[in-house]
């Protein structure tokens, strides 16, 4: 199911729930310092990057299909399942990390 194309991204998206969760359980320990709320920006910035990159892939598909096909876009050019589903787990980290740049200090006070 997943696409070797996109490792890049997948690593991205992981090492950003990763610190996520470490910046969390971190914060949790009783530290004075609260990296969770800081670790929504780097989610925030690595949703964003992977909404970019796979922009750019998609343009890349669309221009290669129009150079085999002629000038117009043609009919049978859709976009890959894994990139869906990228493209919605990238959605999805950037309105949580969005959330937890916003409140994330308000969960220790």
């Amino acid at each position: 199911m997943l696409n070797r194309k996109l490792w890049k991204e997948y690593f991205l998206l992981t090492v950003a729930f990763a610190w996520s969760m470490f910046s969390y359980f971190f914060t949790l320990s009783g530290t004075q310092e609260v990296w969770f709320a800081r670790s929504g920006a780097l989610m925030v910035f690595a949703a964003v990057t992977v909404e970019f990159r796979l922009a750019g892939i998609l343009q890349k598909s669309i221009s290669d299909a129009n150079t085999v096909a002629g000038l117009g876009i043609p009919a049978g050019v859709s976009v890959p399942k894994a990139n869906k589903i990228l493209a919605i787990t990238a959605h999805l980290f950037a309105l949580t990390g969005t959330l937890i740049w916003a409140y994330g200090d308000l969960f220790y006070v």
